[in-house]
């Protein structure tokens, strides 16, 4: 039944929320959170709920479709609010969107509602852990989503861009990152301590993540200048950096670099960035 849920949903509600997030970013350049971002995390909580399903944890079709909708308004707050309190924004943006539409609200409509305005509270309660005959909450769901999308190359690129959005300076980027990354590690590993095909790609993605600032770090207290470094870590951090005064999306680095010039490590890093983002299309 989980394939037809999911197509049901789809089908109800995916037009018109891809709609209303495209409208809703068109005036807020924010790559790394705008509607595609949002379909990600779904794709991500489908997954989630696939593995759930077979696990015997009770999925049924309101649990998908709060999934859904969930995954697609947890981040549009940000075209309000950058801050902490972007989560209860996409709540009440969500509130909108049914009244303005005078649409029938999903059978979870509140649940959905708290699960938009606490998806960014990373603290363990949030994550309860995924076991058999154990039905999980949309939260639950929505936080481990958003947060698988949130490691490896992307998850360099994620935090990046909207670290540098609230003005976190360069010296402190990387440290920031590792500390909020590491607990996001913490909680995803205790939560899905049953499901081994997510913990191994969990500890790898981090791995990945945080070796990229470990590098990063080492580089920006010996570069005199490091806003005008190009090469290394440093270069990849200034580009995305650039991309966002410039209104120039990741995925177009790729062509706009000359390998010789920007070095290996920023043409690689923006080649398989671009990989990753054409699957999630």
């Amino acid at each position: 039944m989980l394939e037809e849920w999911i197509a049901q949903a789809e089908e109800r509600w995916l037009p018109s929320l891809n709609g209303y997030l495209l409208t809703a970013f068109s005036s807020t350049f924010l790559p790394s959170h705008d509607h595609l971002h949002h379909l990600r995390v779904w794709k991500q909580s489908v997954r989630l709920l696939t593995v759930l399903d077979k696990l015997g944890t009770g999925v049924d079709y309101n649990l998908v479709e709060g999934c859904l909708v969930a995954s697609m308004f947890h981040d549009v707050g940000l075209v309000r609010e950058s801050g902490e309190m972007h989560g209860p924004c996409g709540s009440d943006m969500c509130k909108e969107f049914f009244a303005e539409g005078n649409l029938e609200k999903p059978a979870a409509y509140r649940e959905i509602l708290k699960a938009i305005s606490f998806h960014d509270t990373k603290s363990r309660d949030v994550y309860a852990v995924f076991e058999r005959g154990k039905t999980p909450g949309i939260l639950n769901i929505l936080s481990v989503a958003d947060d698988l999308e949130a490691l490896g190359i992307i998850g360099i690129y994620r935090y990046s861009e909207i670290y540098l959005q609230r003005g976190v300076a360069l010296e402190k980027l990387g440290l920031q990152v590792q500390t909020n990354a590491f607990r996001r590690r913490s909680n995803l590993l205790n939560c899905c301590r049953h499901l081994p095909v997510f913990s191994s790609e969990i500890q790898d993605q981090h791995a990945l993540l945080s070796d990229f600032f470990n590098l990063y770090n080492q580089q920006v207290l010996v570069v005199e200048r490091p806003e005008k470094c190009s090469v290394g870590e440093l270069g990849i951090i200034n580009r995305l950096l650039q991309g966002m005064e410039e209104h120039i999306r990741p995925e177009e680095w790729a062509d706009r670099l000359d390998p010789e010039t920007a070095g290996l490590t920023v043409s690689s890093y923006f080649n398989e960035l671009e990989e990753i983002l054409k699957q999630g299309d």
